[in-house]
């Protein structure tokens, strides 16, 4: 059998599982870290996150997001979810970019960071197959009194974010 990024993962696990895998800084110097067992057990929460909200196996999602912990636990958690993780670059900037992309992968969803939400919002129009939109960043970046995201169209996509240990549904845009 072919290894996988999941079975390397669970190898790493059953070697270094208490040991830091992920680093990221937070607020000026202070760092905090994820040891390869805690990014598995994220991983495997927010693919039963994405299954919940309707993804199936071999479903195409996009991911827009800076190097982030939740970028990594995101991809994994789409590898643990059977579909299909399409990386889009932050780089890209043009609507006619990212929807070619987006539209001829047939992506059903796509993960961003809040910064990179910024720029997705104005083509949502644009995306032909996206049922549903998430927002990777962690949940002390949640505005007090945060109910949902405005995007500017009347549909019905699912809004969500991931929070580090669950999914927060932020309503339908209606």
């Amino acid at each position: 059998m072919s290894k996988t990024i999941i079975s390397f993962l669970s190898e790493a696990v059953e070697k270094y599982s208490e040991r830091p895998f992920l680093y990221e800084a937070r607020k000026g110097a202070d760092y905090t870290s994820l040891s390869y067992k805690e990014v598995q057990t994220k991983a495997r929460q927010f693919a039963a996150g994405l299954i919940a909200s309707g993804i199936q196996a071999g479903d195409r999602i996009a991911l827009i997001s800076e190097g982030k912990n939740n970028w990594v636990i995101g991809e994994l958690g789409v590898l643990h979810a059977g579909a299909v993780c399409v990386p889009l670059s932050v780089k890209l900037e043009a609507e006619q970019d990212i929807s070619f992309r987006v539209n001829h992968s047939e992506c059903c969803a796509i993960m961003a960071s809040d910064q990179q939400i910024a720029k997705i919002r104005p083509m949502k129009g644009a995306f032909s197959t996206v049922r549903q939109y998430i927002l990777l960043d962690p949940e002390e970046t949640l505005v007090a009194g945060q109910q949902s995201v405005s995007v500017g169209r009347t549909d019905k996509s699912r809004y969500s974010r991931f929070t580090g240990q669950h999914f927060l549904h932020l309503g339908n845009n209606s």
